[in-house]
């Protein structure tokens, strides 16, 4: 669990952002393709999503939203 707790004020647990809903995030691009992971422990969801670009700046806010959204789709009951 240690891996998954944020340091202390920082929203930042070991390569994972965490949310104030306690979502768990990790990004990362090898240049050629950037992808985002988000886990949510009480729903017990994992959601990835990735894309054949590596401009991070371009395409960032728009992962970041589809998954975001495809988590929230599936927490109504």
């Amino acid at each position: 669990m240690q891996l998954h707790s944020p340091i202390p004020e920082t929203g930042y647990a070991l390569g994972w952002s965490v949310t104030d809903d306690g979502r768990l995030r990790h990004s990362g691009s090898n240049t050629l393709w950037y992808a985002q992971v988000w886990v949510d422990p009480p729903a017990r969801r994992v959601v990835f999503v990735a894309v054949n670009s590596g401009a991070v700046d371009a395409v960032v806010s728009l992962v970041d939203d589809v998954a975001r959204r495809m988590l929230d789709m599936h927490t109504s009951p």
